[in-house]
């Protein structure tokens, strides 16, 4: 019987100190995948100055590919890049620093179903704290919401929480790319939501999503400019125009908050509002 394949991609850049850790987390979601399935792993070195290192003893029961980069093409494209290669029907865009754990691959396939993707709940980790990503089932609901990510913004850390089936990934997000860094994930999601793609939440804690100080995904500028690219590309779609002319109000509404001094504390009630309801009443009512 053919076995199904999961494509691991990672776009690595200066990734050297991260790959032993990388193997193995892949090399322990194998050992507890059951049979009908089987894992490739495709790096995509997009820094090509640098070779990629890594102990090969830590090559498990899967199969593993380096590609290089001719130049430097940036996250979104890498992980194109890394699509073009992948022969699975499952596909998981893991970043050099994501960490899962060992059932992560099992336990989302499982959960999948009939869904064009699952999201894992998880950690965000940085030094000196550990938060769950996914607190109550109303930040559950919210991460699976449209309105929400359009209007409000983004409950998915990373797509290394997101098991997503190859046949789901819109056309669009492959042709057009992004040259800020930095919302290429957010990109994907949106036109997911928009294409009335099915998300399913796996509450299981098995994604921690490193806060590193050097993150793209932390630099507030970037993303908002990541965020205006990808909305701007959007918008000439008729089909698309409504709702991306809201969330480009909502992008201008949250730099006025940033950079307002004089109004910052009435922007912050108004812009927060909403949420604060939410995230409050999921903490006293739902424990």
């Amino acid at each position: 019987m053919m076995r199904k394949i999961i494509s691991v991609i990672t776009p690595f850049y200066q990734g050297n100190s991260y790959m032993n850790s990388l193997l193995k987390m892949i090399s322990a979601n194998c050992k507890n995948l059951n049979e009908n399935y089987e894992v490739e792993y495709i790096i995509i070195n997009d820094s090509p100055d640098i070779n990629v290192q890594y102990d090969s003893d830590l090559v498990g029961d899967f199969k593993f590919y380096i590609y290089v980069n001719n130049i430097n093409i940036g996250i979104h494209k890498s992980k194109i890049a890394g699509l073009s290669y992948a022969k699975g029907e499952y596909i998981l865009f893991l970043d050099q620093d994501d960490k899962i754990e060992e059932t992560y691959l099992a336990s989302q396939i499982e959960c999948i179903g009939n869904h064009d993707l699952v999201i894992s709940n998880g950690y965000k980790e940085s030094v000196n704290k550990r938060k769950v990503i996914f607190k109550n089932t109303i930040s559950i609901h919210l991460a699976t919401n449209k309105s929400f990510a359009l209007y409000y913004g983004n409950m998915i850390v990373s797509l290394g929480q997101c098991l997503i089936k190859r046949s789901s990934i819109p056309e669009l997000w492959l042709r057009n790319t992004l040259t800020i860094n930095g919302s290429d994930d957010y990109y994907l999601l949106i036109l997911m939501h928009l294409n009335k793609r099915k998300f399913k939440i796996n509450p299981e804690k098995l994604y921690t999503h490193t806060l590193t100080g050097i993150n793209v995904s932390n630099d507030a500028d970037l993303l908002y400019n990541s965020v205006q690219e990808f909305s701007n590309y959007l918008i000439g779609y008729e089909k698309y125009k409504r709702s991306i002319k809201v969330m480009l109000r909502r992008i201008e509404f949250k730099k006025a908050l940033k950079t307002s001094k004089a109004h910052s504390k009435i922007f912050t009630i108004i812009h927060y509002f909403p949420y604060a309801i939410y995230y409050y009443a999921g903490k006293i009512l739902i424990k």
